[in-house]
């Protein structure tokens, strides 16, 4: 039961759900979706009730919990809901307390493209009365209200939650998917910015949600786009108080007295609020190395042996449960289970004891180890505590130092890498591969023999098969091993059991800082190729970063394609090509530069564009006469997607500039024009390539 029912769903209801939380005030927050309840934190003193309610319901849940105050922090445009909340607190003959966000009277350095009205009617009307486009920030609700008007629905662009509701609401109401913004905020005045540009929005519509819902970030952000800025006034003047008044209010109220003075005994909480602390907790992250005292720290040690609960896997918590049978051991290995555990075991502790919790990790807590993610959370809001939280991490030796000890040689300047859970992601063999191709040295955690077979695979494939491998196998136990193969007897072991990898590489390459391909490193036949110059130049346009996604229109010979994807191993190349025998050229040339992240799709753009996954970036080599249609599709697919062009004749620069008009992009043009020389008996003269456009823009 819970005497305070708080309705919430604003960034108000949050904070003042934390202050009665960290007061040690027992409270129920009732939120209408899942979005409100993901943000309202579960503690020792709050509970959330997730869903919507009608009058009798909530009438019915308002006496289930014996409730004797209401407190309305709903959103300044939620009347009917305020008003059912009210109306049940009259019936019912309870307090009601309504919490208000501030409002905003007049614009922020409001420069006369603020403009406010009464209702949405009024809003409305007066859109009618604009050209360009139309971006909603109201909400999901009234959609439909708007698209009711023929002249409006093409122009509206709706900025809605990434829920299913919402976008079911958008689909009712007429509005394309091309033209929904599903996003969760809040959003920043350079995030608004970037959307009012990519949209090309000339009027924004919002309610007037005072700073907490982001109305200053807005208005300022369509201030420098020239952007309109059409505000709907707030349904109706209500008296409230701030939350930080509220949170005042309940704290010293005669309900809560009576609330703590009931469980003062259990809760040590006072009315004043957490005078007297329920517990403390200290939580240590232990690195255990491999298992074994011997390479477990002095400090790693002591904090298991104080411990009172300890946390881990079952290989790791094994070994200690013979030397401590009085503690509390718990198999689990997940942050938030490990967060339940220790939380169970809080409420199952007497007040003001310390109760202290080791969670063990393999290696080092510092190397590729779960204790990093569990550090982000262990808090005292994750935790359900108002008292504070000591977390300290102990080191612990990694496998990657105990197998260098163990075959006697440094691991300085070795690259380090994991494949252990990683097995399916052909990022991380591509990654290694580019590693063992530089280093002489390169370490690998696997996640057992299945991996050893597929690294011995890898590195004949990759014509790496003059490196060894040097495995650790069961390190720490009294299994352990150091085996020392080839590839070929890597590709081939059976034992199973778990294993770490020194892969050495006798003639490691020492690569150029900045690393191009050359024309004659492409096989090419008759097929067209872009020119290492004009090559370079356009990938330096195109920006690409680690994660993209790009296509390669009209690829060729694929040189655009192979060059943009040794630049790392993250990005994702799709060479799209309909000539046949240009794609044998293609498919030759990736495979004899090891370009495992470019992907062939054959056929004719934009077509065939379809299927393939959305781009981040897109090179157009050659587009058949379509230029038009593919970059209409570009667009669909990715709003704002960098794009780069290469004109060779004069009937292509004014396609692009015709689609630059159309479109509404401006394209940044550069003319280059290569000149090579070469020997004609014993002079050498130079012979001009064809100049060539370069255009690069975003959509």
């Amino acid at each position: 039961m819970s005497r305070i029912i708080l309705f919430s769903g604003t960034s108000e209801g949050r904070q003042l759900s934390e202050a009665l939380e960290k007061a040690g005030v027992e409270h129920l927050v009732c939120v209408a979706t899942s979005t409100g309840a993901e943000v309202m934190e579960h503690g020792m003193f709050a509970r959330v009730h997730e869903g919507r309610l009608d009058a009798q319901q909530m009438k019915d849940l308002v006496q289930a919990e014996k409730a004797q105050i209401l407190a309305d922090a709903t959103h300044p445009y939620a009347d009917v809901v305020s008003r059912t909340i009210r109306e049940c607190a009259q019936q019912l003959h309870i307090p009601y307390l309504r919490v208000l966000r501030k409002s905003v009277q007049t614009a922020p350095e409001d420069t006369g493209h603020v403009h406010f009205f009464e209702d949405a009617q009024s809003c409305r009307s007066a859109l009618l009365k604009t050209e360009g486009n139309i971006l909603l920030t109201t909400g999901s609700k009234q959609l439909s209200f708007f698209t009711e008007e023929q002249d409006l629905e093409e122009r509206l662009y709706a900025r809605v939650l990434p829920t299913a509701q919402s976008l079911q609401l958008c689909e009712q109401a007429g509005i394309g998917v091309k033209h929904v913004i599903a996003m969760f905020g809040p959003f920043s005045e350079e995030m608004n910015a970037a959307m009012l540009a990519q949209y090309r929005i000339r009027v924004m519509v919002t309610k007037e949600s005072g700073d907490a819902g982001g109305f200053t970030e807005k208005v300022r952000a369509a201030s420098k786009a020239g952007c309109e800025v059409f505000v709907i006034g707030r349904p109706s003047e209500e008296e409230g108080v701030s939350w930080q008044e509220a949170a005042e209010m309940l704290v010293k109220s005669d309900a809560v007295r009576g609330i703590t003075e009931e469980s003062s005994e259990t809760t040590g909480l006072h009315a004043e609020g957490a005078e007297k602390q329920l517990h403390s907790l200290e939580i240590s992250l232990v690195g255990i190395g491999m298992g074994n005292e011997d390479t477990l720290t002095v400090g790693g040690k002591k904090a298991i042996g104080k411990a009172d609960m300890i946390l881990g896997a079952e290989r790791m918590i094994e070994p200690f449960r013979k030397q401590y049978p009085g503690k509390q051991f718990v198999c689990e290995y997940l942050a938030g289970r490990i967060l339940d555990a220790i939380r169970e075991r809080l409420h199952q502790t007497e007040p003001g004891h310390k109760l202290r919790a080791a969670v063990l990790y393999s290696g080092d807590t510092g190397f590729y180890s779960g204790a990093a993610t569990l550090h982000k959370v262990l808090d005292p809001w994750a935790l359900g505590c108002d008292f504070p939280v000591s977390v300290k991490q102990y080191a612990g030796i990694s496998s990657f130092s105990y197998l260098s000890a163990a075959l006697g040689t440094g691991y300085a300047g070795a690259a380090l890498q994991t494949w252990h859970g990683h097995s399916d992601d052909p990022f991380y063999e591509r990654s290694l591969v580019k590693n063992v191709r530089e280093h002489e040295q390169c370490y690998l955690l696997l996640s057992g023999v299945k991996d050893v077979q597929r690294l011995g695979r890898v590195l004949l494939e990759e014509g790496l098969d003059q490196c060894r491998v040097f495995l650790g196998y069961q390190l720490g136990s009294e299994e352990e091993k150091i085996l020392s193969l080839s590839p070929q007897e890597a590709s081939g072991l059976e034992q199973e059991g778990l294993y770490i990898a020194m892969i050495r590489n006798p003639q490691p390459a020492e690569e150029p800082i900045v690393k191009v391909l050359r024309d004659e490193d492409f096989m090419r036949d008759r097929t067209p190729m872009t020119k290492e110059e004009i090559r370079h130049l356009s990938i330096l346009k195109l920006e690409l970063t680690p994660s993209s996604v790009m296509y390669d229109i009209g690829a060729g010979t694929g040189s655009v394609s192979c060059e943009a994807a040794r630049l790392h191993p993250g990005i994702r190349v799709y060479a799209i090509e309909q000539k046949e025998t240009a794609v044998q050229i293609l498919q030759k040339n990736i495979a004899q530069l090891h370009c495992g992240n470019v992907t062939v799709a054959e056929g004719k753009a934009p077509q065939v564009l379809e299927e393939l996954p959305a781009p981040t970036h897109a090179f157009i080599g050659g587009s058949s006469g379509a230029l038009k249609d593919i970059l209409e599709l570009l667009r669909r697919k990715t709003p704002g997607i960098r794009v780069v062009v290469n004109a060779i004749s004069l009937e292509t620069l004014g396609e692009i500039l015709r689609c630059a008009k159309e479109l509404e992009f401006t394209p940044e043009m550069v003319q280059i024009q290569a000149s090579r020389s070469h020997e004609v008996g014993a002079y050498h003269l130079v012979k001009a390539e064809n100049p060539i456009w370069i255009a690069a823009f975003r959509l």
